[in-house]
């Protein structure tokens, strides 16, 4: 069976703290939670999908990707699927379970994090380069970050508009 490749990503202005990229990851949790029960399980299009978001303090700005593998009569469906589980955030907010699964997990990371060097390294980096305190603010703002951050996050995506959608299909 021939596969297609699908890759969506949104882009946009944002400004890096800590919080903000707590929250770009609690979106992206949220959306591979909504997107492994509709894309995988409802609809059985594929086996996973990818989904990645950062703040990348240099350039001030948000990515959020989402990729999957599937095959040619489900593409569109799928990608629509995409945009859809986005709105449905944006216009409902993320689940109470998504938000306290990763809070979770990012509560229990950290304290595996700060016993590793390249944890350290990273820390000592945002603190010279943007000022930013990862020992001392970390904690706080995986535990502030709300359903309505969350939420205000998917309208701010969608409003930017800043959308590529690549369908990679096979030579006929």
């Amino acid at each position: 069976q021939p596969k297609v490749s699908v890759f969506v990503g949104f882009s946009g202005d944002s400004e890096f703290t800590i919080k903000n990229s707590l929250t770009t990851q609690f979106l992206s949790e949220a959306l591979s939670n909504r997107y492994l029960k509709s894309i995988r399980e409802e609809k059985g299009g594929t086996y996973g999908v990818g989904v990645s978001a950062a703040l990348i303090p240099r350039t001030k700005q948000y990515a959020l990707q989402v990729q999957f593998d599937t095959n040619e009569q489900m593409a569109d469906e799928l990608m629509a699927i995409v945009v859809a589980e986005l709105e449905k955030i944006a216009k409902e907010g993320p689940l109470k379970e998504d938000m306290d699964k990763t809070r979770e997990y990012e509560n229990k990371n950290y304290t595996k994090s700060i016993e590793q060097n390249s944890w350290w390294s990273q820390a000592i980096y945002y603190h010279y380069k943007y000022n930013i305190d990862y020992v001392k603010e970390y904690l706080d703002a995986v535990n502030s970050v709300t359903a309505t951050d969350v939420q205000a996050l998917a309208k701010q995506i969608l409003k930017d508009g800043n959308l590529v959608k690549v369908v990679m299909r096979p030579e006929k």
